[in-house]
Protein backbone atom coordinates (compact mmCIF):
# COMPACT_ATOMS: atom_id res chain seq x y z
CA UNK A 1 0.00 0.00 0.00
CA UNK A 2 1.38 3.43 -0.96
CA UNK A 3 2.26 5.94 1.77
CA UNK A 4 -0.24 8.47 0.37
CA UNK A 5 -3.05 5.94 0.59
CA UNK A 6 -2.11 4.92 4.13
CA UNK A 7 -2.24 8.55 5.20
CA UNK A 8 -5.36 9.20 3.10
CA UNK A 9 -3.63 12.10 1.32
CA UNK A 10 -3.02 13.00 -2.30
CA UNK A 11 0.14 11.46 -3.73
CA UNK A 12 0.93 14.94 -5.14
CA UNK A 13 1.88 16.01 -1.62
CA UNK A 14 4.86 13.62 -1.63
CA UNK A 15 8.07 13.86 -3.64
CA UNK A 16 8.32 10.13 -3.10
CA UNK A 17 5.36 7.84 -2.54
CA UNK A 18 6.90 4.50 -1.48
CA UNK A 19 5.12 1.19 -1.19
CA UNK A 20 4.72 0.38 2.50
CA UNK A 21 5.24 -3.29 3.34
CA UNK A 22 5.03 -3.04 7.12
CA UNK A 23 4.57 -0.58 9.98
CA UNK A 24 6.23 -0.32 13.39
CA UNK A 25 7.30 2.08 16.13
CA UNK A 26 10.11 -0.23 17.26
CA UNK A 27 13.37 0.31 15.35
CA UNK A 28 14.43 -3.24 16.22
CA UNK A 29 11.51 -4.59 14.17
CA UNK A 30 12.11 -2.45 11.07
CA UNK A 31 12.52 -4.35 7.79
CA UNK A 32 12.99 -3.22 4.22
CA UNK A 33 9.98 -1.23 3.02
CA UNK A 34 8.65 -0.36 6.49
CA UNK A 35 7.04 2.85 7.71
CA UNK A 36 8.57 3.91 11.05
CA UNK A 37 6.70 5.92 13.69
CA UNK A 38 9.08 7.99 15.84
CA UNK A 39 7.23 8.32 19.15
CA UNK A 40 8.34 10.10 22.30
CA UNK A 41 7.62 7.65 25.12
CA UNK A 42 7.97 7.87 28.88
CA UNK A 43 11.38 6.17 28.92
CA UNK A 44 12.87 6.86 25.51
CA UNK A 45 12.34 8.87 22.33
CA UNK A 46 11.78 7.08 19.03
CA UNK A 47 13.34 10.04 17.23
CA UNK A 48 16.71 8.89 18.55
CA UNK A 49 16.40 5.74 16.45
CA UNK A 50 15.30 7.20 13.11
CA UNK A 51 18.81 6.88 11.63
CA UNK A 52 18.95 3.22 12.64
CA UNK A 53 15.45 2.60 11.23
CA UNK A 54 16.39 4.10 7.84
CA UNK A 55 19.60 2.11 7.72
CA UNK A 56 17.56 -1.08 8.31
CA UNK A 57 15.23 -0.28 5.43
CA UNK A 58 12.54 2.14 6.58
CA UNK A 59 11.24 4.01 3.52
CA UNK A 60 9.20 6.64 5.41
CA UNK A 61 8.98 8.18 8.88
CA UNK A 62 6.18 9.86 10.81
CA UNK A 63 7.19 12.15 13.67
CA UNK A 64 6.15 15.09 15.83
CA UNK A 65 9.71 16.41 16.02
CA UNK A 66 10.80 19.15 13.57
CA UNK A 67 14.45 18.15 14.06
CA UNK A 68 13.71 14.73 12.59
CA UNK A 69 12.02 16.36 9.60
CA UNK A 70 15.03 18.61 9.06
CA UNK A 71 17.66 15.88 9.54
CA UNK A 72 16.16 13.03 7.52
CA UNK A 73 13.68 14.38 4.92
CA UNK A 74 16.42 14.33 2.27
CA UNK A 75 16.73 10.56 2.67
CA UNK A 76 13.11 9.38 2.95
CA UNK A 77 9.69 11.05 3.19
CA UNK A 78 9.32 12.36 6.76
CA UNK A 79 5.77 13.36 7.68
CA UNK A 80 5.16 15.74 10.57
CA UNK A 81 2.09 15.43 12.77
CA UNK A 82 1.18 16.78 16.19
CA UNK A 83 -0.27 13.45 17.38
CA UNK A 84 1.84 10.50 16.24
CA UNK A 85 -0.06 7.95 18.33
CA UNK A 86 -3.42 8.92 16.83
CA UNK A 87 -2.05 8.87 13.27
CA UNK A 88 -0.36 5.53 13.97
CA UNK A 89 -3.69 4.03 15.03
CA UNK A 90 -5.46 5.39 11.94
CA UNK A 91 -2.69 4.07 9.67
CA UNK A 92 -2.76 0.68 11.43
CA UNK A 93 -6.51 0.32 10.94
CA UNK A 94 -6.14 1.18 7.25
CA UNK A 95 -3.04 -1.01 6.74
CA UNK A 96 -4.94 -4.02 8.09
CA UNK A 97 -8.03 -3.12 6.01
CA UNK A 98 -10.32 -1.85 8.79
CA UNK A 99 -10.90 -5.24 10.48
CA UNK A 100 -13.02 -3.69 13.25
CA UNK A 101 -15.75 -3.03 10.69
CA UNK A 102 -16.16 -6.78 10.22
CA UNK A 103 -16.51 -7.52 13.93
CA UNK A 104 -18.78 -6.79 16.87
CA UNK A 105 -16.57 -5.40 19.62
CA UNK A 106 -17.52 -5.64 23.30
CA UNK A 107 -15.43 -3.34 25.54
CA UNK A 108 -14.96 -3.52 29.30
CA UNK A 109 -13.35 -0.73 31.29
CA UNK A 110 -12.96 0.09 34.99
CA UNK A 111 -10.33 -0.22 37.68
CA UNK A 112 -11.11 -3.75 38.84
CA UNK A 113 -13.12 -6.66 37.49
CA UNK A 114 -12.34 -6.13 33.80
CA UNK A 115 -10.76 -9.54 33.28
CA UNK A 116 -13.46 -11.59 35.00
CA UNK A 117 -16.21 -9.62 33.24
CA UNK A 118 -14.46 -10.14 29.91
CA UNK A 119 -14.19 -13.89 30.50
CA UNK A 120 -17.87 -14.06 31.43
CA UNK A 121 -18.91 -12.34 28.19
CA UNK A 122 -16.46 -14.46 26.21
CA UNK A 123 -17.73 -17.73 27.67
CA UNK A 124 -21.42 -16.80 27.45
CA UNK A 125 -21.26 -15.64 23.82
CA UNK A 126 -19.48 -18.82 22.77
CA UNK A 127 -22.02 -20.90 24.71
CA UNK A 128 -24.73 -19.06 22.76
CA UNK A 129 -23.17 -20.43 19.57
CA UNK A 130 -21.40 -17.30 18.39
CA UNK A 131 -17.74 -17.51 17.46
CA UNK A 132 -16.17 -15.09 19.91
CA UNK A 133 -12.55 -14.17 20.67
CA UNK A 134 -11.05 -12.33 23.62
CA UNK A 135 -8.31 -9.74 24.15
CA UNK A 136 -7.58 -9.61 27.87
CA UNK A 137 -4.89 -8.96 30.44
CA UNK A 138 -4.24 -12.69 30.67
CA UNK A 139 -4.91 -14.22 27.27
CA UNK A 140 -5.81 -13.40 23.69
CA UNK A 141 -7.49 -15.67 21.15
CA UNK A 142 -10.30 -18.16 20.67
CA UNK A 143 -11.32 -20.80 23.25
CA UNK A 144 -9.29 -23.48 21.49
CA UNK A 145 -6.24 -21.25 20.89
CA UNK A 146 -5.52 -18.84 23.73
CA UNK A 147 -2.09 -17.23 23.98
CA UNK A 148 -0.59 -15.18 26.84
CA UNK A 149 -1.03 -11.40 26.58
CA UNK A 150 1.66 -8.81 27.35
CA UNK A 151 -0.63 -5.79 27.91
CA UNK A 152 -4.23 -5.35 29.04
CA UNK A 153 -4.93 -3.69 25.69
CA UNK A 154 -2.36 -4.12 22.90
CA UNK A 155 -0.64 -1.26 21.11
CA UNK A 156 -2.67 -0.02 18.10
CA UNK A 157 -0.55 -1.84 15.49
CA UNK A 158 -0.88 -5.15 17.35
CA UNK A 159 -4.54 -4.46 18.11
CA UNK A 160 -5.62 -4.08 14.48
CA UNK A 161 -3.34 -6.92 13.37
CA UNK A 162 -5.03 -9.23 15.90
CA UNK A 163 -8.48 -8.04 14.84
CA UNK A 164 -7.63 -8.80 11.20
CA UNK A 165 -6.58 -12.33 12.13
CA UNK A 166 -9.86 -12.79 14.01
CA UNK A 167 -11.99 -11.37 11.18
CA UNK A 168 -10.20 -13.48 8.55
CA UNK A 169 -10.89 -16.64 10.58
CA UNK A 170 -14.65 -16.01 10.74
CA UNK A 171 -14.89 -14.59 14.25
CA UNK A 172 -18.11 -12.66 14.87
CA UNK A 173 -17.47 -11.00 18.25
CA UNK A 174 -14.38 -9.86 20.12
CA UNK A 175 -14.44 -9.08 23.84
CA UNK A 176 -11.79 -6.47 24.69
CA UNK A 177 -10.45 -5.30 28.03
CA UNK A 178 -9.96 -1.57 27.52
CA UNK A 179 -7.49 0.12 29.86
CA UNK A 180 -7.39 3.83 30.61
CA UNK A 181 -3.94 3.93 29.00
CA UNK A 182 -5.41 2.42 25.82
CA UNK A 183 -8.11 5.07 25.69
CA UNK A 184 -5.72 7.92 26.43
CA UNK A 185 -2.97 6.75 24.06
CA UNK A 186 -5.23 5.93 21.07
CA UNK A 187 -4.49 2.19 21.13
CA UNK A 188 -8.01 1.31 19.94
CA UNK A 189 -8.71 4.41 17.81
CA UNK A 190 -10.71 4.56 15.50
CA UNK A 191 -12.58 1.35 16.37
CA UNK A 192 -16.12 1.51 17.70
CA UNK A 193 -17.87 -0.92 20.02
CA UNK A 194 -21.24 -2.60 19.85
CA UNK A 195 -21.50 -2.69 23.65
CA UNK A 196 -19.52 -1.59 26.68
CA UNK A 197 -19.37 -2.16 30.43
CA UNK A 198 -18.12 0.07 33.25
CA UNK A 199 -17.19 -2.10 36.26
CA UNK A 200 -16.06 0.44 38.89
CA UNK A 201 -13.48 3.15 39.54
CA UNK A 202 -11.03 3.56 42.40
CA UNK A 203 -7.48 4.81 42.87
CA UNK A 204 -4.94 3.44 40.42
CA UNK A 205 -2.52 4.74 37.78
CA UNK A 206 -2.47 8.24 39.27
CA UNK A 207 1.21 8.39 38.36
CA UNK A 208 -0.05 8.52 34.75
CA UNK A 209 -3.36 10.36 35.05
CA UNK A 210 -2.54 12.84 37.82
CA UNK A 211 -5.83 12.67 39.71
CA UNK A 212 -8.92 10.50 40.05
CA UNK A 213 -11.09 12.73 37.88
CA UNK A 214 -8.72 12.70 34.92
CA UNK A 215 -8.53 8.93 35.39
CA UNK A 216 -12.33 8.77 35.19
CA UNK A 217 -12.36 11.01 32.11
CA UNK A 218 -10.10 8.51 30.35
CA UNK A 219 -12.36 5.60 31.28
CA UNK A 220 -15.46 7.49 30.16
CA UNK A 221 -14.12 7.71 26.62
CA UNK A 222 -15.25 4.12 26.04
CA UNK A 223 -18.87 5.22 26.40
CA UNK A 224 -18.47 7.69 23.54
CA UNK A 225 -17.01 4.89 21.39
CA UNK A 226 -20.01 2.61 22.01
CA UNK A 227 -22.95 2.45 19.61
CA UNK A 228 -25.70 0.28 21.12
CA UNK A 229 -25.62 -0.62 24.84
CA UNK A 230 -23.46 0.52 27.74
CA UNK A 231 -23.88 -1.19 31.14
CA UNK A 232 -22.92 0.75 34.27
CA UNK A 233 -22.28 -0.47 37.80
CA UNK A 234 -24.99 1.51 39.54
CA UNK A 235 -23.43 1.10 42.99
CA UNK A 236 -20.19 2.84 42.05
CA UNK A 237 -20.08 6.56 42.97
CA UNK A 238 -18.88 7.49 39.48
CA UNK A 239 -21.99 5.91 37.93
CA UNK A 240 -23.86 9.15 38.66
CA UNK A 241 -21.49 11.02 36.35
CA UNK A 242 -21.70 8.29 33.71
CA UNK A 243 -25.48 8.59 33.69
CA UNK A 244 -25.20 12.29 32.87
CA UNK A 245 -23.07 11.73 29.78
CA UNK A 246 -24.73 12.14 26.39
CA UNK A 247 -23.78 9.62 23.73
CA UNK A 248 -25.32 7.32 21.15
CA UNK A 249 -25.43 4.14 23.26
CA UNK A 250 -28.38 3.58 25.57
CA UNK A 251 -27.41 3.16 29.20
CA UNK A 252 -28.45 0.31 31.45
CA UNK A 253 -27.52 -0.14 35.10
CA UNK A 254 -26.77 -3.16 37.26
CA UNK A 255 -26.14 -3.48 40.99
CA UNK A 256 -27.75 -4.04 44.38
CA UNK A 257 -29.43 -0.63 44.64
CA UNK A 258 -33.20 -0.49 44.14
CA UNK A 259 -33.13 1.77 41.09
CA UNK A 260 -30.85 -0.56 39.09
CA UNK A 261 -32.25 -1.87 35.81
CA UNK A 262 -30.77 -5.26 36.70
CA UNK A 263 -30.89 -5.58 40.47
CA UNK A 264 -29.29 -8.56 42.18
CA UNK A 265 -28.60 -9.98 45.59
CA UNK A 266 -26.30 -12.81 46.52
CA UNK A 267 -26.82 -15.59 49.03
CA UNK A 268 -23.71 -17.69 49.32
CA UNK A 269 -22.72 -18.66 45.82
CA UNK A 270 -26.25 -18.13 44.47
CA UNK A 271 -27.13 -14.86 42.75
CA UNK A 272 -30.72 -13.75 42.17
CA UNK A 273 -31.39 -11.13 39.47
CA UNK A 274 -34.49 -9.05 38.77
CA UNK A 275 -34.32 -7.29 35.42
CA UNK A 276 -36.50 -5.73 32.76
CA UNK A 277 -39.41 -8.16 32.51
CA UNK A 278 -37.19 -11.03 33.60
CA UNK A 279 -35.87 -12.78 36.68
CA UNK A 280 -33.40 -15.59 37.03
CA UNK A 281 -30.74 -17.02 39.30
CA UNK A 282 -27.35 -18.58 38.80
CA UNK A 283 -24.51 -20.01 40.83
CA UNK A 284 -21.26 -18.12 40.61
CA UNK A 285 -18.08 -20.11 40.33
CA UNK A 286 -15.87 -17.53 42.10
CA UNK A 287 -16.23 -16.34 45.69
CA UNK A 288 -16.90 -12.73 46.59
CA UNK A 289 -19.72 -10.27 45.99
CA UNK A 290 -17.50 -8.41 43.50
CA UNK A 291 -17.73 -11.38 41.14
CA UNK A 292 -21.53 -11.17 41.27
CA UNK A 293 -21.12 -7.64 39.86
CA UNK A 294 -18.79 -8.91 37.13
CA UNK A 295 -21.21 -11.63 36.04
CA UNK A 296 -24.30 -9.39 36.26
CA UNK A 297 -22.70 -6.70 34.10
CA UNK A 298 -22.14 -9.29 31.39
CA UNK A 299 -25.68 -10.63 31.69
CA UNK A 300 -27.20 -7.13 31.53
CA UNK A 301 -25.43 -6.34 28.24
CA UNK A 302 -26.44 -9.63 26.62
CA UNK A 303 -30.06 -9.32 27.74
CA UNK A 304 -30.25 -5.77 26.36
CA UNK A 305 -28.91 -7.01 23.01
CA UNK A 306 -31.67 -9.60 22.83
CA UNK A 307 -29.79 -12.78 23.75
CA UNK A 308 -31.61 -15.51 25.68
CA UNK A 309 -29.09 -15.72 28.50
CA UNK A 310 -31.24 -18.14 30.51
CA UNK A 311 -30.10 -20.92 28.14
CA UNK A 312 -26.46 -20.60 29.16
CA UNK A 313 -26.43 -19.44 32.78
CA UNK A 314 -24.93 -22.75 33.85
CA UNK A 315 -21.80 -21.64 31.98
CA UNK A 316 -21.13 -19.15 34.80
CA UNK A 317 -20.68 -22.05 37.21
CA UNK A 318 -17.66 -23.17 35.15
CA UNK A 319 -15.83 -19.85 34.87
CA UNK A 320 -12.43 -19.78 36.54
CA UNK A 321 -9.96 -16.99 35.80
CA UNK A 322 -6.22 -17.42 36.26
CA UNK A 323 -4.85 -15.45 39.17
CA UNK A 324 -8.22 -14.07 40.24
CA UNK A 325 -8.76 -15.44 43.77
CA UNK A 326 -7.50 -18.71 42.34
CA UNK A 327 -7.22 -21.47 44.93
CA UNK A 328 -3.95 -23.17 43.98
CA UNK A 329 -3.78 -25.36 47.07
CA UNK A 330 -6.22 -25.97 49.92
CA UNK A 331 -6.96 -22.58 51.49
CA UNK A 332 -4.13 -20.90 49.57
CA UNK A 333 -5.21 -18.27 47.05
CA UNK A 334 -3.31 -16.29 44.41
CA UNK A 335 -4.82 -12.99 43.32
CA UNK A 336 -4.04 -10.03 41.04
CA UNK A 337 -5.38 -7.37 43.43
CA UNK A 338 -2.94 -4.45 43.35
CA UNK A 339 -5.16 -1.51 44.32
CA UNK A 340 -6.70 -0.65 47.72
CA UNK A 341 -10.22 -1.36 46.46
CA UNK A 342 -9.32 -4.67 44.82
CA UNK A 343 -7.42 -5.84 47.89
CA UNK A 344 -10.35 -4.95 50.12
CA UNK A 345 -12.75 -6.88 47.91
CA UNK A 346 -10.53 -9.96 47.81
CA UNK A 347 -9.97 -9.99 51.57
CA UNK A 348 -13.69 -9.43 52.19
CA UNK A 349 -14.49 -12.34 49.89
CA UNK A 350 -12.18 -14.62 51.87
CA UNK A 351 -13.98 -13.60 55.07
CA UNK A 352 -16.84 -15.74 53.75
CA UNK A 353 -14.71 -18.79 54.55
CA UNK A 354 -14.87 -17.94 58.29
CA UNK A 355 -11.14 -18.35 58.79
CA UNK A 356 -8.25 -16.09 59.74
CA UNK A 357 -6.35 -14.52 56.84
CA UNK A 358 -2.59 -14.52 56.31
CA UNK A 359 -1.83 -11.96 53.62
CA UNK A 360 1.30 -11.69 51.46
CA UNK A 361 1.53 -8.56 49.31
CA UNK A 362 3.64 -5.65 48.11
CA UNK A 363 3.35 -2.69 45.76
CA UNK A 364 4.91 -2.08 42.35
CA UNK A 365 7.81 0.32 41.97
CA UNK A 366 7.62 3.43 39.78
CA UNK A 367 3.85 3.42 40.05
CA UNK A 368 1.21 5.36 42.00
CA UNK A 369 2.86 5.92 45.42
CA UNK A 370 -0.29 7.31 47.03
CA UNK A 371 -2.05 3.95 47.03
CA UNK A 372 0.66 2.19 49.05
CA UNK A 373 -0.30 3.48 52.50
CA UNK A 374 -3.97 2.90 51.66
CA UNK A 375 -3.23 -0.73 50.83
CA UNK A 376 -1.48 -0.95 54.19
CA UNK A 377 -4.64 0.37 55.87
CA UNK A 378 -6.80 -2.21 54.09
CA UNK A 379 -4.41 -5.02 55.03
CA UNK A 380 -4.43 -4.04 58.71
CA UNK A 381 -8.23 -3.80 58.76
CA UNK A 382 -8.97 -7.18 57.19
CA UNK A 383 -5.95 -9.49 57.54
CA UNK A 384 -4.86 -11.24 60.73
CA UNK A 385 -1.19 -11.64 59.80
CA UNK A 386 0.56 -9.55 57.14
CA UNK A 387 3.73 -10.36 55.22
CA UNK A 388 4.99 -7.40 53.18
CA UNK A 389 7.27 -8.26 50.28
CA UNK A 390 8.44 -7.19 46.83
CA UNK A 391 6.10 -6.82 43.86
CA UNK A 392 7.84 -5.62 40.68
CA UNK A 393 10.13 -3.06 42.38
CA UNK A 394 11.52 -1.99 38.98
CA UNK A 395 14.16 0.73 39.51
CA UNK A 396 12.79 1.90 42.85
CA UNK A 397 14.33 1.04 46.22
CA UNK A 398 12.27 -1.90 47.62
CA UNK A 399 12.85 -0.70 51.18
CA UNK A 400 11.24 2.65 50.36
CA UNK A 401 8.21 0.95 48.81
CA UNK A 402 7.79 -1.14 51.97
CA UNK A 403 8.12 1.95 54.18
CA UNK A 404 5.36 3.62 52.15
CA UNK A 405 3.10 0.61 52.80
CA UNK A 406 4.00 0.54 56.51
CA UNK A 407 3.06 4.22 56.85
CA UNK A 408 -0.57 3.15 56.56
CA UNK A 409 -0.33 0.48 59.29
CA UNK A 410 -0.63 1.50 62.95
CA UNK A 411 -0.25 -1.91 64.61
CA UNK A 412 2.94 -3.42 63.21
CA UNK A 413 2.91 -6.31 65.71
CA UNK A 414 1.04 -8.39 63.11
CA UNK A 415 3.44 -7.45 60.29
CA UNK A 416 6.46 -9.35 59.00
CA UNK A 417 8.71 -7.84 56.30
CA UNK A 418 10.46 -10.27 53.96
CA UNK A 419 11.65 -8.58 50.78
CA UNK A 420 12.44 -11.79 48.89
CA UNK A 421 9.04 -12.79 47.50
CA UNK A 422 9.78 -16.51 47.38
CA UNK A 423 10.95 -16.47 51.00
CA UNK A 424 7.83 -14.51 51.94
CA UNK A 425 5.56 -17.13 50.37
CA UNK A 426 7.58 -19.93 51.96
CA UNK A 427 7.23 -18.25 55.37
CA UNK A 428 3.46 -17.80 54.95
CA UNK A 429 2.92 -21.44 54.03
CA UNK A 430 5.03 -22.55 57.00
CA UNK A 431 3.07 -20.31 59.40
CA UNK A 432 -0.32 -21.35 58.01
CA UNK A 433 -2.53 -23.20 60.51
CA UNK A 434 -5.73 -25.17 59.92
CA UNK A 435 -7.87 -22.16 60.78
CA UNK A 436 -6.07 -19.88 58.30
CA UNK A 437 -6.36 -19.07 54.62
CA UNK A 438 -3.38 -17.56 52.78
CA UNK A 439 -3.83 -14.82 50.18
CA UNK A 440 -0.83 -14.02 47.97
CA UNK A 441 -1.80 -10.82 46.24
CA UNK A 442 -0.54 -8.45 43.58
CA UNK A 443 0.72 -10.58 40.71
CA UNK A 444 -1.98 -13.16 40.04
CA UNK A 445 -1.43 -14.68 36.61
CA UNK A 446 1.92 -12.93 36.01
CA UNK A 447 4.92 -15.19 35.58
CA UNK A 448 7.70 -12.69 36.21
CA UNK A 449 9.16 -10.14 38.60
CA UNK A 450 10.39 -6.81 37.21
CA UNK A 451 13.63 -5.94 38.97
CA UNK A 452 15.46 -2.99 37.49
CA UNK A 453 14.74 -3.18 33.76
CA UNK A 454 14.73 -6.99 33.67
CA UNK A 455 11.85 -9.43 33.74
CA UNK A 456 12.90 -12.34 35.93
CA UNK A 457 10.83 -15.56 35.73
CA UNK A 458 8.65 -15.80 38.83
CA UNK A 459 5.25 -17.42 39.27
CA UNK A 460 3.42 -17.18 42.62
CA UNK A 461 1.41 -20.28 41.77
CA UNK A 462 4.49 -22.39 41.03
CA UNK A 463 6.20 -21.19 44.20
CA UNK A 464 3.14 -22.19 46.26
CA UNK A 465 2.97 -25.65 44.69
CA UNK A 466 6.72 -26.11 45.18
CA UNK A 467 6.60 -25.54 48.94
CA UNK A 468 3.25 -27.25 49.48
CA UNK A 469 4.75 -30.29 47.76
CA UNK A 470 7.86 -30.13 49.97
CA UNK A 471 5.71 -29.78 53.09
CA UNK A 472 3.63 -32.81 52.10
CA UNK A 473 6.77 -34.85 51.38
CA UNK A 474 8.35 -33.91 54.71
CA UNK A 475 5.12 -34.70 56.53
CA UNK A 476 4.89 -38.13 54.88
CA UNK A 477 8.53 -38.89 55.73
CA UNK A 478 7.94 -37.87 59.35
CA UNK A 479 4.85 -40.08 59.60
CA UNK A 480 6.75 -43.02 58.10
CA UNK A 481 9.51 -42.68 60.70
CA UNK A 482 6.89 -42.61 63.45
CA UNK A 483 5.40 -45.84 62.21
Amino acid sequence: MRLSRLLNRSSLLFKQDPEIKGITDDSRKVEKGFLFFAIKGTKTDGNLFVKEAIEKGAVAVITDDFKTVKNFSSKVPVVFTRNVRKVKAEVASRFFNFPHLRLNLFGITGTNGKTTTAYALFRLLNALGEKTAIISTIETGLPENLKPSSLTTPDSIDFFKILKEFADSGVKNVVVEVSSHALELYRIHPARFKAGIFTNLSQDHLDFHGNLYDYFASKAKLYYLTDEVFAINNDDPFSKIFLLLAGSARKVTFGTSKDSDYRFYAKGNEVFVEGKNCSFKFKKSMIGIHNAYNFCGSIAVLKELGYDVSKVLEEIEKIKVKGRLEEVSKDVFVDYAHTPDALEKSLSALKELKKKILLVFGCGGERDREKRSKMGEVAEKLADLIVITNDNPRNENPSQIIQDILSGIRDTQRVVVIQDREEAIKFALKEKKEDYVVLISGKGHETYQIVGNKKIPFDDKKIVLKYVSQTSTNKSSSEAKTL
